[in-house]
């Protein structure tokens, strides 16, 4: 049964508004998903059909909508984005429209939210702030960092799983701060300044432990 309202409207005024062919297009994509995944919230269906609708309105149009975080979220959501791939013939067929990387993302966030039962904004917060942490590493240490290294991975899933750990008031028990802070100063600070910019954004103090914990990754990246 569908919630009876989304971010875009009535589910009814959706149902209405929506052709059917996408519908088909996101029953497929759910279908598709819930063979890999456990859990999966089926309220996805109509937000998904109209995202999709209004990707393909723009794709004819020739307008298209970049997604700067289209890397950090193919990185940080692998499972959900390999669906979002198959998700791309699927399109293709039913609309002879290619579905590029940028729109490949947004699907991705659908897919995510529906199996951690949270919005799509959440997903795509999570990619700015992974965006602007390395960001920030590379204009302290002056460098540019290889998205393809085993060093980078590690970064974006830690921070990713820093975030939940934040959310839920899970503590880390491996103490890594004195180290860090002074055998990695700079890469200690970097730290300090992302958590930072994390608390004021989540409106929450963030446990001292993580701000080591986090240096030890950024140092591992620039080495």
């Amino acid at each position: 049964m569908l919630n009876n309202s989304t971010s875009r409207g009535e589910s009814d005024k959706l149902v209405n508004r929506i052709d059917p062919i996408y519908l088909e297009i996101s029953h497929e994509i759910i279908r598709l998903a819930e063979m890999k995944f456990k859990k999966f919230d089926h309220n996805i269906l109509l937000p998904l059909s109209d995202h999709i609708a209004f990707a393909i309105k723009r794709l004819k149009k020739g307008l298209i909508i970049s997604n700067p975080y289209a890397d950090e979220i193919r990185l940080l959501n692998p499972e959900e984005y390999e669906i979002a791939l198959q998700s791309k013939d699927i399109i293709f067929e039913k609309t002879g429209i290619m579905m590029n990387e940028d729109e490949l993302g947004y699907i991705t966030l659908h897919i995510h939210s529906a199996i951690n039962d949270c919005e799509v904004n959440q997903g795509m917060q999570v990619a700015l702030i992974v965006k602007e942490s390395v960001e920030k590493v590379e204009k302290t240490f002056n460098t540019k960092i290889d998205v393809t290294s085993l060093a980078y991975s590690r970064l974006l899933t830690h921070i990713k799983y820093m975030l939940m750990r934040i959310k839920t008031k899970e503590r880390l028990t491996l103490d890594m701060d004195e180290f860090v802070k002074t055998n990695y100063p700079l890469a200690y600070q970097v730290s300090e300044e992302i958590l930072k910019d994390i608390s004021n954004l989540y409106h929450q103090t963030i446990p001292r432990i993580e701000v080591g914990y986090l240096g030890l990754h950024i140092q591992r990246i620039i080495m």
